[in-house]
């Protein structure tokens, strides 16, 4: 029954963007449609760094929990798992990493607090990049760009150890891993993991301005706007987990940001644009990996021989 559910819930996202299309047909038709490729492979380039920085910090986290792994293997079992969260149900590329990472010899205990605290980590650094970059760009007038700073000392304290460890309780609860769970970082390399993964949203980020930018021209000043709308659209799509990889729901968000200053026919064909790198991007980052996995097999055999 939950699946069917999850079905229906994408089959309705898929379902209100074709009436949204169809009904704003006549502004999609009316813009003279002009691509710069630079542009989108500089954007295309972007969303690979976004998705290595992303596979690094899980893997930073797993080395500083005292795990012997490789940087290398533990970003191969992150990427290599990544496609599976297209997949109904939003968890089957961490039940992918979780089976190559203990295959790699990280203990599950281990797998399932990293993995928490990548996706905690992920979002707080996502929002704090929203609220730098909604006060760069000047979205909210006055002493609002002020108040929208003070919140991130909150989301600061929020990835403090002695707060995360009873939301991974509440989490290992809710995915029925029964046990104690500890963070087994300080909150300084807590804050130096937030920090990195806070730099792979402006990543993204950039990406959407410069697929924006092949589009239409566009201010360079809208840069910190976008930026920061793309990292909330991530983090509202990441929390959707009713739409597989938060398809339609992370471009609605962007367009309801964006469309502020960007036309709407601009900023939609800019989303989907993105979602299609992003996927692309995914796909070299699998590839690339497992093209190193078989050099390095290669290697070791070459040496055993």
């Amino acid at each position: 029954m939950k699946t069917l559910l999850k079905y229906l819930a994408a089959a309705t996202v898929i379902g209100f963007w074709a009436i949204y299309i169809y009904r704003n047909w006549q502004g999609f038709s009316s813009v003279s449609w002009k691509l710069d490729y630079a542009c989108l492979f500089a954007g295309f380039f972007l969303y690979v760094g976004f998705y290595l920085v992303m596979a690094s910090g899980w893997a930073f986290t797993l080395r500083t929990m005292g795990f012997e792994v490789s940087i290398v293997s533990a970003m191969r079992v992150w990427e290599v798992a990544l496609p599976a969260r297209y997949l109904p149900g939003g968890f089957w590329h961490i039940a992918g990493r979780t089976y190559m990472g203990s295959a790699a010899g990280v203990t599950l205990q281990g797998l399932l607090v990293s993995t928490l605290l990548e996706h905690i980590l992920s979002v707080v650094g996502a929002l704090g990049v929203f609220l730098v970059g909604m006060a760069i760009g000047g979205s909210i007038p006055g002493a609002g760009n002020l108040y929208l700073l003070i919140l991130i000392p909150l989301g600061i304290v929020a990835v403090h150890p002695r707060v995360l460890r009873p939301l991974l309780r509440m989490a290992a609860r809710i995915l029925r891993r029964n046990g104690p769970v500890e963070v087994g970082l300080s909150f300084g390399q807590v804050l130096l993991l937030l920090a990195w993964f806070a730099f792979s949203h402006v990543l993204s980020g950039a990406s959407l301005f410069l697929v924006l930018l092949a589009i239409s021209p566009v201010p360079l000043r809208l840069l910190p706007l976008m930026v920061g709308a793309n990292a909330f659209a991530w983090a509202v799509g990441l929390l959707a987990v009713v739409a597989p990889a938060g398809i339609g729901v992370r471009e609605a968000s962007i367009v309801l940001l964006g469309s502020s200053f960007v036309s709407v026919p601009i900023i939609t064909a800019a989303a989907f644009a993105t979602r299609f790198l992003s996927a692309l991007a995914e796909v070299f980052g699998v590839a690339l990996f497992t093209l190193l996995s078989h050099q390095q097999a290669a290697y070791r055999k070459t040496n055993i021989g």
